[in-house]
C-alpha cells in the first residue's frame, strides 16, 4: 500500500509539475501583495496618528497663548480700522462656534446610528467601531473612509457572506443619506451657510494642499473665507466705484 501511494504520488507530481509550480508562484505573489498592502496600511495609520498628535499638540499651545496672540494682533491693526476689524473677527468667531456646535451634533448622531446599525448587524466591536466612526466624522467623509473597511472585514470573518453584510451596507447607506441630506444641511449648513458642494470642494482642496491638518481646517477655513468675501462684496457695493453713475447717462 505504501509503495503504491509513493508511486502514484510521484507520477502525479511529474504529470502536474507545471501546474504545481504555477500555483506556488501565484501563492507567493499573492502573499507578497497581501503583506505589501498590510505594510502600507500600517504605515498609513501610523502617519495619520503622528500627524493627529502633532496637530493636537500645536493646537494646545496655540490655545494656551490665544489671548496674547489676539492682543498682539489687535495692536498691529491701525486705530482707524480696529472697529471694523473687530466686527469682522466677531463674525468669524460666530461662524466657527456655529460650525463646532453643529459638527459635534452631527458626529453624535452618526456615532449613534453606527452603533445601533452595527449592533443589529452583528458586527464585532460594534460599540468601539461606532464611536470611532462618529468621532472621525468631525472631518467630513473621514469617518466613513476609516470605518467601512474594518466593519466589513470583521463581519465577513465572524459571519461569512450573508445578511449581516447587507445590514452593514444598509447602516452606512442610511447614515450617509441622512448626514448628507438632513443632518449636515440643517445643523451645519444652516448655521455656517455652506452648501454640500462647497463643503466637498473645501475638503478636496485643503486636503490636497495641506494633508490631514487641511482636512481638519477645510470647513472652518471655508467659513472664514465666506465671511471675508461677504465683507468684501459689501464694501464694494458701498464704494464709489459701484454707486457712482457713469457720466452722460445711467449705464447699461
Amino acid at each position: 500500500m505504501g509503495i503504491w501511494i509513493r508511486n502514484n504520488a510521484a507520477n502525479y507530481l511529474r504529470a502536474h509539475k507545471e501546474l504545481l509550480a504555477n500555483a506556488g508562484k501565484w501563492a507567493g505573489a499573492s502573499l507578497a501583495d497581501i503583506m505589501r498592502t498590510l505594510g502600507n496600511t500600517v504605515v498609513g495609520v501610523l502617519l495619520f496618528l503622528g500627524q493627529f498628535v502633532l496637530f493636537a499638540v500645536v493646537t494646545v499651545y496655540l490655545l494656551k497663548d490665544y489671548d496674547h496672540i489676539v492682543a498682539s494682533a489687535h495692536a498691529l491693526v491701525p486705530p482707524r480700522y480696529r472697529v471694523k476689524t473687530a466686527e469682522i473677527a466677531a463674525k468669524i468667531d460666530l461662524q466657527l462656534k456655529s460650525f463646532l456646535r453643529g459638527q459635534f451634533l452631527v458626529c453624535c448622531c452618526l456615532g449613534t446610528m453606527y452603533c445601533i446599525g452595527f449592533f443589529i448587524s452583528g458586527v464585532p466591536f460594534a460599540l468601539t467601531l461606532g464611536l470611532f466612526g462618529g468621532a472621525a466624522s468631525f472631518v467630513p467623509f473621514l469617518g466613513l473612509a476609516l470605518t467601512i473597511l474594518p466593519s466589513v472585514l470583521l463581519t465577513l470573518v465572524d459571519h461569512g457572506l450573508d445578511w449581516h453584510i447587507v445590514g452593514v451596507a444598509a447602516t452606512f447607506g442610511i447614515a450617509q443619506f441622512l448626514e448628507g441630506n438632513v443632518l449636515t444641511p440643517r445643523i451645519v449648513g444652516s448655521q455656517v451657510g455652506l452648501g454640500p458642494v462647497w463643503v466637498i470642494l473645501a475638503v478636496m482642496v485643503f486636503g490636497t494642499l495641506f494633508g490631514f491638518p487641511g482636512l481638519l481646517m477645510a470647513v472652518p477655513s471655508a467659513a472664514i473665507l465666506k465671511v471675508l468675501v461677504t465683507e468684501a462684496l459689501e464694501y464694494y457695493r458701498k464704494s464709489p466705484v459701484f454707486e457712482t453713475a457713469p457720466p452722460g447717462g445711467s449705464g447699461l
